[in-house]
């Protein structure tokens, strides 16, 4: 009797877990991505990046005042699909808010922002193109 219990729990516990491990196997092959974003060896802050893959929805993040960013896939997952990406970044959108900014002027971009919008400020026009192969919390996004 009491080994037949021993045995149904076994199989109870094998099935949940199996029961788990399948659940997240239908979702998208993301991977996490954090990392940094350069110009030149300096770090740039307040970008808005986007990695666009072939085919599926786009991640996105934004850097902070050290130039560090994670990706973001969608609510319930960090980082990029695994494959090729074209990225593309934006002045963080966040700094020219009309509320935040009544009454005060739009901040005067740098000259290196200024380049770096230049040749990778839109998508179709930047000439990144990245492989996300694995998950990697220091990529180093170059954008000279």
């Amino acid at each position: 009797m009491r080994r037949n219990r021993t045995l149904r729990s076994i199989a109870l516990c094998a099935v949940v877990i199996l029961w788990l491990a399948g659940c997240r196997g239908n979702g998208p092959n993301v991977v996490a991505i954090e990392g940094t974003v350069t110009h030149e060896g300096k770090p740039v802050p307040n970008l808005m990046i986007w990695f666009e893959p072939t085919s599926g929805r786009p991640s996105w993040g934004i850097s902070d005042q050290q130039g560090k960013f994670r990706l973001d896939y969608d609510p319930e997952y960090d980082g990029a699909v695994v494959g090729m990406h074209k990225v593309w970044v934006l002045e963080d959108p966040a700094l020219n808010d009309p509320t935040a900014m009544m009454g005060k002027t739009r901040p005067k971009r740098s000259p290196e922002l200024e380049a770096v919008l230049a040749k990778y400020g839109s998508r179709d026009k930047s000439p990144l193109q990245v492989e996300v192969k694995r998950a990697d919390r220091n990529f180093q996004l170059k954008l000279d």
